[in-house]
């Protein structure tokens, strides 16, 4: 039993692991793929800006 998690930083490649790779990675053993998102760089440096914005 072997499981695996990977973080991601977007949907698209969330859905791609959860829909493609999972898919793949089950018919060589894998019992268990899922992908958490991790955060998006894109977002981390609008919060930055944002918090620069309210002070």
């Amino acid at each position: 039993m072997t499981r695996l998690l990977v973080h991601v930083e977007g949907q698209t490649e969330e859905e791609f692991v959860n829909e493609v790779l999972a898919e793949h990675l089950d018919q060589r053993g894998f019992s268990a793929v899922s992908a958490r998102l991790f955060g998006n760089a894109r977002q981390r440096s609008h919060r930055q800006y944002m918090m620069e914005v309210q002070r």
